[in-house]
């Protein structure tokens, strides 16, 4: 090999992407996920994470005697519920698509 990077995360995917487009053999070295912490455990999957919540909270907020979901023609009919499963589906569903790119 002319390089061996050590950790696929962002500068480590970057580095061997480059230095392969340019002729370089490169051999990518991760003891974990592609796309390092921050795709696989930080923020990406923290933000989905959040943004689930926030949504829940939106939801509860405006259905519990405030008017503004009905003044723009929606109606909640019952509980607010949060499924978790279906929440991180959509955690690992982000990470794919992002590490897909």
């Amino acid at each position: 090999y002319d390089l061996v990077v050590i950790g696929a995360g962002a500068a480590g995917s970057e580095a061997a992407a480059a230095a392969a487009a340019v002729g370089a053999r490169v051999a990518l070295v991760e003891a974990n996920l592609l796309g390092g912490n921050r795709l696989n455990v930080g923020c990406v999957p923290s933000k989905a994470l959040i943004r689930a919540a926030q949504l829940a909270h939106a939801a509860r907020s405006c259905c519990s005697g405030a008017r503004a979901l009905a003044d723009c023609g929606i109606s909640v009919r019952g509980e607010v519920e949060v499924d978790f499963s279906k929440v991180m589906e959509r955690v690992r569903g982000v990470r794919t698509e992002i590490s897909r790119g």
